[in-house]
């Protein structure tokens, strides 16, 4: 709202500036406001599996697609991305190299917009089981309308042509979270619960920045700091005992 009336202001005041009506517009040197950032949540374990369970009962496809994205770490846009091509099922891994956006009804293929954004991503034995399951439904699917099973085809499709809108995964997700009262957590918060957990269970900081497309592990550190088991107990830790804090207690009491 503040940014929408920033821009109208300065477009009228300068309009008025440029009629003469005024000789100096009183916007000039005042910098646009910053959204508010918003707070990322991480699900814990627990949650996961409550919205796990509101999304098999929606459908298959709901949990197959937030399976994928909670586990990989990926964009929902490069989720709906994903072809038959970018997925090695028996290496376990998958492939990043673009993403699906439908902008005013344009769909729209988008390569990734940095080296790093594209990327190969390592699979757990449980999400692999269900691309197998998602792959074996397309290929039924192709032998009924007697063709072949094409490596260009989507992962995710609704009618196995095109893809999931992205907005379409966000939909199901937004089902499934208020479904079991965790309407706060939205879906890119699953790529949140990527690093937070990854990270909190002891994942070298460069994998998981590998794994989201970060540009650099420092940044991925700056963002998810606070995810990193016991830093600051242990920090505290190696300070006293380089102050040798011990010593000067009991130097204390036996003053």
């Amino acid at each position: 709202m503040a940014d929408h009336l920033f821009v109208f202001l300065k477009m009228f005041f300068n309009a008025a500036t440029d009629m003469g009506v005024i000789n100096k517009s009183p916007m000039k040197g005042i910098d646009r406001p910053r959204p508010r950032r918003k707070e990322m949540r991480a699900l814990t374990p627990e949650e996961w599996h409550r919205v796990a369970s509101a999304l098999k009962s929606q459908s298959s496809d709901a949990l197959a697609m937030c399976t994928v994205l909670v586990t990989s770490g990926m964009r929902r846009s490069e989720l709906a991305g994903l072809r038959w091509s970018d997925v090695d099922i028996d290496r376990q891994v998958l492939h990043i190299r673009r993403s699906y956006h439908v902008v005013r009804g344009e769909k729209i293929f988008k390569s990734p917009k940095t080296t790093r954004s594209s990327r190969d991503v390592a699979l757990d034995e449980s999400t692999t089981k269900f691309l197998r399951l998602q792959r074996n439904q397309a290929q039924t699917f192709a032998d009924l309308a007697d063709r072949p099973l094409s490596l260009s085809a989507p992962v995710f499709t609704p009618d196995g042509v095109r893809p999931y809108a992205p907005d379409s995964i966000t939909h199901m997700w937004q089902r499934a979270r208020t479904a079991v009262g965790l309407s706060d957590v939205r879906l890119q918060d699953l790529r949140h619960t990527t690093a937070t957990l990854s990270i909190a269970a002891g994942v070298n900081i460069g994998a998981v920045a590998d794994k989201l497309g970060h540009a650099t592990p420092g940044f991925t550190l700056s963002v998810y700091r606070h995810a990193v088991p016991g830093e600051q107990q242990d920090a505290a830790n190696k300070l006293a005992a380089y102050l040798n804090v011990d010593a000067s207690i009991e130097t204390d009491q036996t003053g």
